[in-house]
């Protein structure tokens, strides 16, 4: 499947029930970069109203980083967005902001294709890169109950192959 520029892909979660995932998830993803923009992976709530399009956690990957992104208590929570969206100063949206962002340095390669495993377990966010730790966050706003459907972001190019998603047992 492939990605091209400003393309934002949304792909409802299969098998899940309309409540989405409760105990948590785990997603598997071969993925491709094509440039150094890379690709991000979205996990939203339509029905969230806290946050700016539903928007609870991303895992963002770029050549030489990962990212995590507490969006529902972070970035995209309704008041800190409508600050930032006012004029706010960096200073002020990183300190509303504190405790929801973590970015992990890594040397990947355009051109290449990689496995990426994501796992959301109550209010934290990990991921693994070819079966390495590639980091993870801890945040309020992860732990949200429902996490309805996944979306790819992708600026650049990138390619996106064997998409596999399981949900975790409570017990």
């Amino acid at each position: 499947m492939k990605n091209n520029v400003y393309s934002l892909l949304a792909l409802m979660i299969a098998g899940l029930s309309a409540q989405g995932v409760v105990a948590g998830e785990i997603d598997r993803v071969r993925f491709r970069m094509h440039d150094a923009k890379g690709i991000g992976f979205n996990f939203n709530d339509p029905k969230c109203k806290s946050s700016h399009a539903g928007h609870i956690c991303h895992v963002g990957v770029k050549p030489q980083a990962v990212d995590f992104r507490d969006g529902k208590t972070g970035v995209f929570e309704n008041s800190i967005r409508e600050k930032k969206l006012a004029g706010a100063s960096k200073a002020e949206i990183q300190k509303l902001t504190k405790g929801t962002l973590a970015s992990h340095k890594v040397q990947l390669e355009t051109g290449k294709w990689y496995e990426m495993t994501i796992v959301i377990r109550g209010d934290e966010l990990s991921a693994w890169i070819d079966g390495k730790p590639a980091g993870k966050l801890k945040s309020a706003g992860i732990d949200h109950e429902v996490k309805q459907n996944l979306a790819f972001a992708v600026s650049g190019r990138a390619d996106v192959d064997d998409l596999r998603i399981w949900s975790l047992s409570s017990k």
